[in-house]
Order: C-alpha cells, then sequence, then structure tokens
C-alpha cells in the first residue's frame, strides 16, 4: 500500500514526482522561450517592407508630383546627359544708356570734328570728336565681346546624369551664369590692359598730337615738343591729363568747362578718367552748342538721371569699362525647357509598401508551428535531465523545483 501524507494524500514514488516535475517545468519555460523568440520575428514578418518603385517614361507632371511625396529617395536618369546650355537658359544684358544714346553715333560725332589750325591744341573742340568716337568704339568692343562668349556659353554642355531638382537646378545655372560673367570680364579686361600697355609702353604718337607736337624748324627739320599737362610732361608718362575746356583763340582763354571731361596725352587715357556729367545736363549741352563749328539742328537729348542705374552721373567711364558698360545682366532660364532637354528614361523612388496577406499568414504559421516543435522537443528533454540531477541532490533544490513547478 502507498504512503499517504497526514492529509491523507498518498505520496508519489519518486518517478511519479520526477514525471510531475518535468511536465510543470516544461511548461513554464517553454511559454517563456515561446514568448521570446516569436515577438521580433513577429515584429518583422508583419512590418511593412521598404519596396524600389520604378516608373519609366515619366512626364514632368509625374516628376512633379513624385519629387513631392518622394523628395529624399527619386532618382530620374537622363536620356540625355550632356545638354547644352542654350537649351535651357539664355542670357540678356542691358548696356549703359549712353551706347544706345545720339552721343555714339556718326551725326554727333560728325559735328564735333574741326578744322586743324583753327583752335587751341587742348580745347574740347579739337578732341571731342575722337573721345566720342572712342566712347562708341567702347559699347561695340564689349558688346560684341559679349555676344561671341554667349555663342560659346551656349554651345557648351553641362553634364546631368540624373536630373536635379528644380531648386538645385536654379543654384546650378545661377552659378554658371555668375562664372560666365566673370570670366567675361576678366579676358576683356586683360585684352584691354594689353592694348593700353603696348600704346604707352611704344610711346605713339597721337594722331591729333596729344602727347608731342610735330613742328618744323628754321632748316626745315621735324621736331618734336612734348606736352604738358598742368606740370605733367608726356615724356615722362602717359598718364598726364587736365580737365577740359573750350578755349579763345588765337590768345587762349578758357570760355567755358565741360564738366567731368578731360583730355591727355591719350585720347583713350583721358576718356577712361571722364565722366559723363555733361551729358546728363541739359544746359551743359545747350552751352556746349553755341562753341560748336557745325551746329546739329537737333541737339542731343541730355542723359536720363531718372533711369535706374547702378552707376552715377560721376562715376568715370574706366570703372563702366570695366563692368563692360553693362547695367544688368537678365538671366532666364526654365525647369520645364531642361526637364524635356534631360529626357529621362525612368525614375525610381522607395516607399513602405504592406506586404501580401498570405505571405504574412504563410511565414507566421510556419514561425508559430516550428518553434512549438522545437520547444516540445527539446525542453522537456533538458528539463527532465535537470529535475534528476535535482532529485538526487540537496533537499534544498528538490524544494526549488517543487517552488518552480508551483507545489
Amino acid at each position: 500500500m502507498p504512503a499517504v501524507h497526514a492529509e491523507g494524500e498518498p505520496i508519489p514514488n519518486p518517478i511519479e514526482r520526477q514525471k510531475r516535475l518535468t511536465q510543470q517545468i516544461s511548461i513554464v519555460v517553454s511559454t517563456i522561450l515561446f514568448a521570446a523568440f516569436v515577438t521580433y520575428p513577429m515584429y518583422i514578418i508583419l512590418q511593412d517592407e521598404l519596396k524600389p518603385i520604378i516608373i519609366a517614361s515619366p512626364t514632368l507632371q509625374m516628376y512633379e508630383t513624385l519629387s513631392t511625396l518622394y523628395m529624399n529617395t527619386l532618382t530620374c536618369a537622363c536620356g540625355k546627359p550632356a545638354i547644352p546650355f542654350g537649351e535651357v537658359v539664355q542670357l540678356k544684358y542691358v548696356l549703359h544708356q549712353v551706347c544706345s544714346s545720339d552721343f555714339v553715333k556718326s551725326d554727333w560725332i560728325s559735328n564735333l570734328a574741326v578744322s586743324n589750325g583753327t583752335k587751341f591744341w587742348a580745347d574740347f573742340r579739337v578732341t571731342a570728336s575722337s573721345a566720342f568716337q572712342t566712347l562708341a568704339d567702347i559699347c561695340q568692343l564689349t558688346s560684341r565681346t559679349i555676344e561671341n562668349n554667349l555663342m560659346e556659353f551656349y554651345s557648351n554642355s553641362f553634364v546631368s546624369v540624373y536630373i536635379s531638382s528644380s531648386l538645385d537646378f536654379q543654384t546650378l545655372m545661377n552659378r554658371s551664369i555668375s562664372q560666365f560673367i566673370l570670366s567675361v570680364i576678366n579676358q576683356f579686361s586683360t585684352s584691354f590692359a594689353m592694348i593700353r600697355s603696348t600704346i604707352q609702353n611704344n610711346a605713339l604718337l597721337s594722331a591729333i598730337q596729344t602727347n608731342y607736337q610735330q613742328m618744323t624748324n628754321n632748316a626745315s627739320q621735324i621736331i618734336s615738343s612734348t606736352r604738358i599737362y598742368d606740370n605733367c610732361s608726356c615724356s615722362t608718362t602717359s598718364m598726364c591729363s587736365r580737365s577740359s575746356a573750350i578755349y579763345s583763340y588765337p590768345n587762349p582763354i578758357k570760355i567755358f568747362s565741360v564738366s567731368g571731361f578731360y583730355i591727355g596725352c591719350y585720347i583713350l587715357e583721358a576718356l577712361l578718367n571722364s565722366t559723363l556729367q555733361c551729358l546728363f545736363n541739359q544746359t551743359c549741352l545747350s552751352t556746349l552748342q553755341t562753341y560748336l563749328d557745325s551746329r546739329p539742328s537737333t541737339l542731343p537729348t541730355a542723359l536720363n538721371l531718372s533711369t535706374s542705374s547702378r552707376f552715377t552721373q560721376d562715376t568715370p567711364i574706366h570703372l563702366l569699362v570695366d563692368q563692360l558698360m553693362v547695367e544688368q545682366w537678365n538671366p532666364s532660364f526654365d525647369f520645364n525647357n531642361y526637364y524635356f532637354a534631360c529626357q529621362p528614361i525612368q525614375c525610381t523612388y522607395t516607399t513602405w509598401v504592406r506586404k501580401d496577406t498570405i505571405y504574412m499568414a504563410t511565414m507566421s504559421i510556419g514561425l508559430i508551428g516550428g518553434l512549438i516543435a522545437i520547444l516540445n522537443f527539446g525542453v522537456p528533454r533538458v528539463v527532465k535531465f535537470f529535475v534528476f540531477l535535482g532529485l538526487k541532490s540537496e533537499p534544498a533544490v528538490v524544494r526549488t523545483l517543487t517552488v518552480i513547478s508551483g507545489r
């Protein structure tokens, strides 16, 4: 007859006791391991996946929509990666108003010409025709320089393997245009400085004898006499100059100062130091007209002071030349033209996509079933081994296993 407790319950034999402990502990351990190992894999299985989406030959409207929704991941490959600037950008410019005025036209320049020997050599009327012709030439030279460089600029291409965003495109165009303008200015300044240096270093004789006067002596020999401007000799430096004026003749007495204009060893250098102050003043022009030998039937209209300008009437002409006589540059570029020139083949972006329901169900069932099978096979054996050892060890171990089992 099996032994019983004081309460009357039979005392299980060691084998029954080991079996019961093994079952109870296996259930607890399996539950813990199942919860631990199934939570994260199930989270991965049920989570949306990041999937690449490809759109072939996207339209501009489609691209704009995609760029708004998927700005960070959208890439569109260009079918034409090398795009000429001329297809996407146009650069207009506005020259200083003097370059389109009557003051650089042939009628005005012809009216300023005088007969040799009828005026004092330093008289404004002697040098004015050459000065305004030089001003007209500068306007034409700067405009021609810009146009020639623009043709080259438009024919150059920029590489765009992937289409840039509208903001990046604007930044690229602004940077390219700024570099172009700076390049043209530097190129012109270098060439212009070389011309001036060649004239000065070779001490070329001015056609209207503003640096040297040619005379014949008693022996009919031609000799040169250096011109002097306010104690500055042209034999020392070609940069001598002084304010231009109209003089009486033959006794040279200044009767009218032409505000802003200079006369010097060379017409070009004197003009570069001059300003357009008189040309902005109708009173100055009207007074000047009274001293001209060949008075124009219609006096040129003074330059407009109210016209928006980054230069003032007192700005020296050499500062205008440094900026190619340009008042403003007006670039224009259109992202739409760039998009069509790029001819995008396809656009790719990534987005979160919900996984297929059947796929999720299959993976979940497979995971849970596989985990249950592994736990049912492995946990009881491991637990049985440790319970067996526990029953053969000290009573404290037995009590611990009993507590774990819930008894």
